[in-house]
């Protein structure tokens, strides 16, 4: 009920089409939820999902959508709280903290350079496994530019500026999420 529907080929079409609407309007367009979200059967506000699928699946059902929408111009994309065990090499780590979905596949394979946002870090997909400081934490080591509604915001600060300060995540990383959101703003408008 959330989705374009079934179809890769419709979804691929009206998923871009809207994307280019939104950004032709101007405001920012985030696709979602990656790795792909449509058939799971665990709402991932109340715990973790896994799609147990190989990467054939990957390529011919849920990445093209992505794809379609990333060929387009698309600024943002959201990672959802999802396990992808073809894609990881540890069972039970969601996308949206995981290096291999967010660097690997999003990044090198899909070839998305935008704003990488993680789904809400309170959800329990992600939160009944990670404290908000761990999960903040891993998600930006991943890749993600925002984290999104940590539970407790101060714990992830604080655990972003520790881990900053031990050298787990270099103010050169900061840095660059941070100048993708400043484009991402002023594209929009917002200094105006």
């Amino acid at each position: 009920t959330r989705s374009f529907g079934d179809n890769v080929e419709l979804v691929s079409e009206m998923g871009a089409e809207f994307v280019k609407g939104t950004q032709d309007g101007g405001m920012i367009a985030t696709i979602k939820h990656f790795p792909g979200h449509g058939d799971t059967d665990v709402d991932t506000h109340l715990g973790l999902m896994t799609l147990s699928y190989g990467r054939d699946r990957y390529d011919k059902v849920e990445f093209p959508p992505f794809e379609a929408a990333i060929k387009v111009g698309a600024k943002s994309v959201r990672v959802g709280h999802i396990a992808v065990p073809a894609y990881d090499t540890a069972a039970g780590i969601p996308a949206s903290v995981s290096p291999h979905l967010i660097e690997g596949v999003l990044d090198r394979y899909l070839k998305f350079n935008g704003l990488v946002v993680t789904d809400a870090l309170a959800m329990k997909g992600v939160s009944e496994k990670y404290h908000s400081g761990e999960a903040s934490v891993l998600a930006i080591k991943a890749g993600a530019d925002i984290v999104l509604m940590p539970p407790d915001p101060d714990d992830a600060i604080d655990a972003i500026i520790a881990a900053v300060k031990r050298g787990e995540i270099s103010e050169e990383r900061i840095d660059e999420s941070v100048r993708k959101l400043l484009a991402r703003k002023q594209w929009v408008g917002l200094a105006r």
